[in-house]
């Protein structure tokens, strides 16, 4: 099924009011920084969700209810270059204050010693939202949103 211009116009207004609804309060940037092919791309960033939430919830964090885990929204890219996501992230829901930022980039670096990570709070999520979906239609098959 192919949009109209003004449907797609519609579909990115009601998607990024979608967006500004969830709990995010991180927007996070990961670079591979070579070349991954985007089935690997997203085997890494499944593998980066696992161990970020084990730090955050500990070992057994995969029989926490979704709702307790790191929630996100990942939107790659360049995928045929320089594949990159950039991720709206509500951490997952733990007891104690424990640096989300400092456990993404571990994980992300162990996981990808090539790559970068950027992890800022989101001060204002309108222009956040409007940079991670500003190619939606592009690779929107290839973005990857967590379950809860």
């Amino acid at each position: 099924m192919v949009l109209s211009k003004t449907q797609q116009k519609q579909v990115e207004l009601e998607f990024k009011k979608f967006l500004h609804d969830q709990p995010v309060s991180h927007f996070v940037t990961l670079v591979f920084n070579e070349d991954r092919s985007v089935s690997l791309a997203h085997r890494k960033l499944r593998d980066w969700h696992a161990r970020v939430d084990r730090a955050l919830l500990g070992p057994k964090w995969a029989k926490r209810e979704k709702s307790d885990r790191t929630l996100f929204f990942a939107f790659p890219e360049h995928i045929q270059t320089n594949i990159h996501y950039h991720l709206l992230v509500r951490p997952a829901l733990t007891r104690t204050q424990i640096a989300f930022e400092e456990i993404a980039e571990t994980a992300w670096n162990y996981l990808v010693p090539a790559g970068s990570i950027r992890v800022l709070p989101i001060t204002r999520k309108r222009g956040v939202i409007d940079y991670v979906t500003k190619d939606i239609f592009r690779n929107f098959e290839h973005a990857v949103f967590s379950s809860t």
